[in-house]
């Protein structure tokens, strides 16, 4: 090999922060990596929790951009995480041949098989899915923004946030750590490059449960000041 590059990954939207990229910016990146014969592998994934996902998807272009590999699964939207069903969208014809010759054998089960299909009938199960989660999306987003947190605009179904004066000795972070005695699991993002253990990632759930997150939030921070003017 000469050590160029010969594969790209993007996710869009980005994980964890769940901002996306304009479709006029990857068509761009796209262009630039068919010129350097680069193939684009692009996680889709979650670009169906996003108000607009006409405006970043690739999907259309396909034809047009023959090097865009586009990933898409069933297992956020339809919360079929355990069905572990996905699949792969290009318009190589000898890439999709040359992957099914060392594809694993019987790669999708009966079951997996028949919720997928059942799946794309659920139009309203999408519908109202969607129009939950941005309801709740920003709601969580104005609370934890109340809490004193710094939330990053996300498009998607979680939230990425920091805690702004949570710098401590823990490996996942303060809030990871008290939150887990309370039973509530959050998603320390320490272990990305570039970021540190003030950093997390929180899904959007039921309102109910988001208030309940919110809630446990209140009460740690409000301690922690309180400890902090003790001292």
């Amino acid at each position: 090999l000469s050590g160029e590059p010969q594969l790209l990954f993007l996710c869009n939207p980005n994980n964890p922060t769940g901002v996306s990229i304009p479709r006029e910016d990857m068509e761009w990146v796209a262009g630039v990596c068919r010129k350097q014969g680069v193939r684009l592998a692009v996680d889709e994934c979650f670009c169906d929790f996003l108000d607009a996902p006409e405006s970043c998807s690739l999907i259309p272009f396909l034809e047009k951009y023959p090097n865009v590999f586009v990933l898409k699964a069933f297992t956020k939207l339809y919360a079929m995480a355990g069905l572990r069903l996905g699949y792969g969208l290009c318009a190589d014809g000898e890439l999709m041949e040359r992957l099914k010759q060392v594809r694993q054998p019987w790669s999708v089960s009966s079951v997996a098989h028949a919720a997928g299909l059942a799946a794309l009938g659920e139009t309203g199960y999408v519908r109202a899915s969607t129009e939950a989660i941005a309801r709740e999306r920003r709601w969580l987003s104005g609370e934890l923004t109340r809490l004193g947190l710094t939330v990053y605009g996300s498009e998607a179904n979680y939230i990425f946030f920091r805690d702004p004066a949570g710098a401590d000795r823990s490996v996942r972070g303060r809030l990871y750590e008290a939150l887990l005695e309370r039973r509530i699991l959050i998603r320390s993002c320490a272990n990305y490059r570039g970021l540190d253990n003030t950093y997390y990632r929180v899904c959007v759930r039921l309102h109910e449960d988001n208030e309940i997150l919110i809630r446990e939030l209140e009460r740690i921070l409000a301690g922690a000041d309180h400890l902090e003017r003790q001292e």
